[in-house]
């Protein structure tokens, strides 16, 4: 072999190997889109907020909706879109009339998941938030929606609306509040529960967490801390749960000071 092609030889390889590095890998986080598995359908839509340090959503950024580890909707974001923190998905529930269990029931809760595509990681601190900043439980309300029976190039599943919509936003950053029991979302935090720090006393130390919480400052609060927030398991933090901590009977059970003090009162 001439030296000439020697010397294109050697380049091609060199170009070969580039590539290999060059070429971003797959994301291995990244959640499957769906195809419609049944006709009980959902449209859920909002904003993705980001609470104190949580990153806002860039595109390639995915929300996806859950029933426990079952995914039943996926929106990716993309660029050029007119509110980027803006997503909307179709979700799928159970068929009441096959025995096989596709999804949510009415009413089971349904949790939301994000993948970061500047790290390739899931995040679980995904929680839905009412008008007025509550974080909340977000229960299937799906119903049957017409679909067509084949599937045609370029056509739209459902045509017309897919279903009753919801609307809620996310934020990114908080933990979603324990499902209520049979909600079909896993499990609850004990009830009456005030201690949300976990210190043993009930204070006006868990109040602040639970403000916290609902403020979006989650700066140094646990996932089990904001997992305890709801205090009176009504699957919403509110100020409902500071009032229950600062409840008289609640309030009653925090642990003196000072023992040997609470020793020699009366």
């Amino acid at each position: 072999m001439n030296k000439p092609a020697v010397r294109c030889a050697s380049a091609a390889i060199t170009i070969c190997v580039a590539a290999m590095f060059l070429i971003p890998a797959p994301a291995l986080a990244q959640f499957e889109q769906i195809a419609p598995q049944t006709d009980i359908v959902q449209q859920l839509e909002g904003l993705l907020l980001s609470a104190e340090g949580a990153p806002a959503p860039e595109p390639g950024d995915q929300v996806a909706a859950f029933f426990g580890d079952q995914i039943i909707g996926v929106f990716t974001f993309v660029s050029g879109q007119a509110d980027p923190r803006a997503w909307s998905m179709i979700i799928f529930g159970d068929d009441p009339n096959t025995q096989t269990k596709e999804g949510p029931a009415s009413g089971e809760i349904i949790t939301f998941r994000f993948f970061d595509i500047s790290t390739n990681m899931t995040r679980l601190d995904v929680a839905p938030i009412n008008a007025q900043g509550e974080i909340v439980n977000v229960p299937f309300e799906g119903e049957f929606t017409f679909r067509f029976p084949i599937d045609f190039p370029g056509a739209p599943p459902f045509p017309g609306a897919p279903g009753p919509t919801r609307p809620f936003d996310l934020i990114l950053g908080v933990a979603a509040p324990a499902p209520p029991p049979g909600s079909g979302g896993g499990g609850q935090t004990p009830q009456g529960n005030p201690d949300v720090n976990g210190d043993g006393v009930v204070d006006k130390r868990d109040a602040a967490l639970v403000l916290r919480v609902i403020t979006g400052a989650m700066r140094g609060v646990t996932a089990a801390e904001a997992a305890r927030a709801d205090v009176n398991n009504d699957g919403v933090v509110n100020t409902r749960d500071v009032i229950a901590i600062l409840s008289p009977q609640n309030t009653a059970r925090q642990a003196p000071a000072d023992p040997a003090a609470a020793q020699q009162s009366p």
